[in-house]
């Protein structure tokens, strides 16, 4: 899994997090399409699709959620704040 720091660039130092891997992780463990998260985190499907191809990664506000998330559902890897 390529790790996408919290600037959305490759990097593999300094507190980067792999948001598309956990994000990817997060739907599939509770069955939700990237329509359905996009909707809950007020983001078009398009961003969603855009995280999990680490091509950007969540803004702070969608962050905390998603942590949250992660958090809720028992995804080991948890993102840096």
């Amino acid at each position: 899994m390529e790790v996408v720091g919290n600037n959305g660039n490759s990097g593999s130092g300094n507190g980067a997090t792999d948001w598309s891997g956990l994000i990817r992780a997060l739907r599939q463990k509770t069955g939700m399409t990237q329509e359905r998260l996009a909707a809950h985190l007020g983001v078009t499907t398009c961003t969603i699709n855009r995280w999990e191809m680490g091509h950007s990664c969540p803004n702070t506000s969608s962050r905390k959620i998603l942590t949250l998330h992660c958090k809720e559902h028992a995804i080991e890897e948890s993102p840096c704040p």
